[in-house]
């Protein structure tokens, strides 16, 4: 924002990225009125460059004064990184079982606004989810794993994503682990006799 000059009909802003030595903003012409003007998203990058700004107000189509310098830097941002660190490959989980996903976060995660789990059973090649939006503080999933379910190839991954459902970070495990069915022990059930018979001694029966 700047204060009112006297006369002035019109402001022009210039903005240039002395890191880069780039001119990245140039309203010229005083096409600005007012006290202050929002910059649009996508001009300033989060790369930790100083920038440096001016103003100039204009009378009609001449330029009547210029603001001195400003400087300022836009802060580094560190993107997240997400790591899936549980099922991550080796693992032999049971169908029908419930086991706890888990994950990790680094980086800058003040625009997750949730998380996605999901299920790859072809080797990472094509991905479902299993699980409903996390909370962008979740750090875990426990997953019930569907009766019937089976492959050797299966994978979990996690994205986060901001609150366009945009895409900021994602993983999945390294390598493939087991999803089996669960083993059935046989079971023995005699028929007969199984009570109240009369079977007499030297004869044969079945």
């Amino acid at each position: 924002d700047w204060n009112l000059v006297s006369g002035a009909t019109g402001y022009g802003l210039y903005i240039r990225d002395v890191t880069a030595n780039t001119l990245i903003f140039n309203n010229d012409g005083g096409a600005k009125t007012g006290t202050a003007f929002t910059l649009p998203s996508g001009y300033l990058s989060n790369n930790g460059h100083a920038y440096r700004w001016a103003m100039t107000s204009f009378t009609g189509a001449s330029e009547s004064a210029q603001s001195s310098y400003l400087y300022f830097q836009a802060p580094t941002v560190v993107n997240p990184t997400v790591t899936v660190t549980s099922p991550n490959g080796g693992e032999n989980w049971t169908a029908g079982s419930t086991y706890n996903v888990t994950w990790s976060i680094s980086g800058d995660t003040s625009q997750i606004n949730y998380q996605l789990v999901a299920l790859s059973t072809d080797g990472g090649n094509t991905y479902n989810n299993i699980s409903t939006a996390q909370t962008s503080s979740a750090r875990s999933f426990s997953w019930t794993i569907p009766a019937g379910t089976s492959s050797t190839q299966a994978r979990v991954r996690v994205r986060a994503l901001d609150v366009s459902a945009n895409i900021l970070a994602q993983d999945a495990s390294d390598n493939n682990f087991t999803i089996s069915l669960p083993v059935v022990n046989p079971t023995v059930t005699v028929s007969s006799p199984n009570g109240g018979e009369n079977w007499t001694a030297g004869s044969t029966y079945n």
